[in-house]
């Protein structure tokens, strides 16, 4: 990067949209009139601070924080934290844990209770330094919707954005494309500046970040014309996907060529999820496949699934996940060239049953996955039985981002149970998991 790229970075001021704050809203729009010429200020205080501004944010919206013990959080606003001194900055200090989270938060809304429409912008922008450089965070969006869910879809972090790669002392203006965000901007509750487990070593960080002119920006404004070729396409260059020269016909996520319960083939890790009060747990081992006629070793999943109980009254939840995703290069796996996903299944009992749970770039940003039908609706038989048979599953049946797939889960969902013909107690045994091209199938059926 040239210095004179760097001193325009630091020097030219955008025109903008201020936002500053997160309040519950009634779904009523804001006229788009209301907008300036190139952008839309979400917090830039310029009025004198008190108890009552530094929780309010140019909309008039609520500024706060969340957090979860032992993860801690704070924030105030001040001119010493702002680039000029003119206006007043954010300062966020955090200390993020293993357990717990943590994060700041600000509503958007006017003085009519509204969401806020920024759909007639294209980028988000905010100033960004660090007390010591290498902090980082995501910024999270909430639309109407989303925010019903109690759920927000996140960024990638925040040094993904930056021109010099990563949070420096130094400010630097971070350029967010909008389109990275699946979220409806015409009812837009709420951005988010959080601390999550993936963006720290073991899940834990410290720091503080210096904030100051969040904005929602047009394509136009002059800045962002000279940032597009560089930090846009730095973001692209760091989000991209597995280097595979020659696209493999059989691409195997987890052959289970040994006993290593906890990676899969593409050397990623696999583990389990719950919510008590069900439970779920997993193993490797050469017996549970020895019946295929392999030497390999197969997987298998014990399950139980209850009804009651828990978050919402449903008994909670519980699976299998496996990692596509090679955290090491920060590069997501590319199957959008196959055609089916397909593993080999049979069951302890033969009256067990799960979907298939799917998790691409943002998927993973709001921690969900996309499900397939009840497995059966994949099987030979129309069921899981005590043989081994082979699922297939077209991947055109999942609206999913397929050039960046994160993870594939096996999710024991509380609607296949509810029928009574399916047992909440059980065990499911699972062999070559693999994405294989329309040319390949028939052979592998045949096997």
């Amino acid at each position: 990067m040239s210095v004179r790229f760097l001193k325009l970075t630091l020097s030219l001021i955008i025109p903008i949209a201020f936002i500053d704050t997160f309040v519950t809203a009634n779904p009523v729009i804001t006229d788009e009139s209301s907008f300036s010429t190139s952008s839309l200020y979400i917090d830039r205080t310029d009025v004198k601070l008190d108890k009552n501004s530094i929780k309010t944010n140019a909309l008039g919206g609520r500024n706060w924080v969340y957090m979860r013990e032992p993860s801690a959080i704070y924030f105030y606003k001040s001119p010493t934290y702002s680039r000029d001194g003119n206006n007043s900055g954010l300062k966020i200090g955090y200390r993020k844990k293993n357990e717990g989270w943590c994060g700041f938060y600000s509503i958007l809304h006017t003085e009519k209770e509204a969401y806020t429409d920024v759909s007639a912008y294209q980028y988000l922008t905010l100033w960004v330094r660090g007390e010591k450089g290498g902090e980082n965070f995501k910024i999270g969006a909430s639309d109407e919707f989303l925010n019903n869910h109690q759920l927000t879809l996140r960024s990638a972090p925040i040094s993904n954005y930056l021109p010099y790669g990563e949070v420096t002392t130094d400010w630097q203006l971070a350029v967010i494309p909008m389109d990275d965000f699946f979220v409806n901007w015409k009812h837009l509750h709420s951005l988010t500046v959080s601390f999550d487990d993936d963006l720290f070593a073991d899940g834990e960080g410290e720091g503080i970040v210096y904030i100051d002119d969040l904005a929602f920006t047009k394509e136009d404004d002059p800045m962002i014309k000279e940032q597009n070729s560089n930090v846009i396409e730095y973001v692209k260059e760091e989000e991209a996907i597995w280097d595979i020269e020659i696209i493999p016909e059989i691409l195997y996520i987890d052959r289970m060529e040994d006993n290593a319960t906890d990676k899969n083939s593409l050397g990623n890790y696999n583990s389990y999820y719950k919510m008590p009060p069900s439970i779920a747990s997993y193993s490797k081992s050469r017996e549970y496949g020895v019946d295929r006629g392999e030497n390999n070793a197969a997987l298998k999943i014990e399950y139980d699934k209850k009804g009651t109980g828990g978050p919402y009254g449903t008994g909670g939840w519980c699976g299998f996940y496996t990692i596509t995703k090679d955290h090491a290069r920060n590069k997501y796996l590319d199957v959008s060239q196959h055609n089916y996903l397909t593993f080999w299944v049979k069951g302890e009992t033969g009256d067990e049953s799960f979907k298939v749970g799917l998790t691409a770039r943002m998927r993973k940003i709001i921690q969900d996955s996309i499900k397939s039908k009840e497995i059966g609706e994949y099987l030979p038989a129309g069921k899981i039985t005590t043989e081994w048979q082979l699922a297939v599953i077209p991947i055109e049946e999942l609206w999913l981002e397929w050039s960046h797939l994160y993870s594939i889960s096996i999710c024991f969902e509380e609607d296949i149970f509810q029928q009574g013909t399916k047992s909440r107690i059980g065990s499911v045994y699972i062999d070559d998991i693999a994405f294989v091209t329309e040319g390949v199938l028939a052979s592998i059926q045949n096997q």
